[in-house]
């Protein structure tokens, strides 16, 4: 392995990312759905899709991932931008292959909807 890696960390991440409404916007452009937001405190949203019947199976979201839309993320790239630079390497901004993600996703159904939560 190359010794100037060793004892780094690097973050494979757009150095733009989209915000989680332009994230939404993205996903909806690519999968032809319409998103229809419904603006709730944490608790409340969890809650419901924890207790309301079918509404976490309908609208396709745990109740635990409702902490990844909220959690403030920040991901710090200059590491791998530096190693990767070089060779011409760079993460692509996430709108430019939202398309293929949603297409694996539609072409594998069989993949569990649960994710990481």
């Amino acid at each position: 392995g190359d010794e100037k890696a060793v004892g780094k960390t690097y973050h494979l991440a757009d150095p733009h990312a989209p915000s989680v409404q332009d994230l939404l916007n993205i996903l909806a452009r690519a999968t032809d759905k319409r998103v229809v937001q419904v603006p709730l405190p944490r608790t409340v949203a969890k809650l419901a899709l924890r207790y309301v019947p079918f509404l976490s199976h309908w609208m396709h979201i745990s109740p635990d991932s409702v902490d990844y839309f909220v959690h403030p993320t920040h991901y710090l790239t200059h590491n791998a931008d530096c190693y990767l630079q070089p060779a011409q390497i760079a993460c692509p901004p996430f709108e430019s292959y939202a398309p293929r993600l949603a297409q694996f996703v539609k072409q594998n159904p069989q993949l569990p909807e649960k994710g990481m939560s």
